[in-house]
C-alpha cells in the first residue's frame, strides 16, 4: 500500500521542489508549461492549473495576464494568500529567458494581488531549482 503524501508547505524551497516534480506529468518537461499553485495562509496548495502550449516568445505582459486570470479563478474558492510557479521546458536547469519573462510576470502579479511569492522553479528532464531574482536579471 502506497504511503499518503501529505500537503506541503511551498514556503519550504526543498518541498515545493519535491512538489512540483510529484505533479508534473514526465512526458511535459521538455515542453512549455507552467504550472501556476495558489496557495493559502500557509503556504500549502489550495488549487492548481497545468497550462500547457505556453508560448515561448511570450511577453510579460502575456504571461501576467495568464496569471491574473488564473488566480482570479481560485477566488472562488478557499481565501488565496500565495502563488508559486513550476516552469518546464526544453534544456537543462539554468535560467533561460523563459524563466525570466515568467518570473517577471510573476513578481509583478503577486505584487498588484498583495499576494506571498513562494517561488518560481524549473522543473526539466536533469532536475528542479528555484529561480532567484538575480536570475531574473
Amino acid at each position: 500500500m502506497s504511503k499518503a503524501r501529505r500537503t506541503p508547505t511551498l514556503a519550504d524551497a526543498a518541498e515545493a521542489t519535491a512538489h512540483f516534480r510529484a505533479v508534473i506529468d514526465r512526458g511535459r518537461l521538455s515542453t512549455w508549461t507552467v504550472l501556476v499553485v495558489c496557495c493559502d495562509a500557509d503556504a500549502r496548495p489550495t488549487s492548481q492549473w497545468h497550462v500547457v502550449g505556453c508560448a515561448a516568445d511570450a511577453t510579460p505582459s502575456e504571461c501576467g495576464a495568464v496569471l491574473d486570470d488564473l488566480v482570479g479563478r481560485a477566488e472562488y474558492g478557499p481565501p488565496v494568500t500565495g502563488l508559486a510557479l513550476g516552469l518546464t521546458r526544453p534544456g537543462g536547469e539554468e535560467v533561460q529567458p523563459y524563466d525570466r519573462t515568467w518570473f517577471r510576470a510573476y513578481r509583478r502579479v503577486c505584487h498588484q494581488r498583495g499576494l506571498t511569492p513562494y517561488g518560481v522553479y524549473t522543473v526539466t528532464r536533469s532536475g528542479a531549482r528555484p529561480v532567484h531574482i538575480d536570475d531574473a536579471a
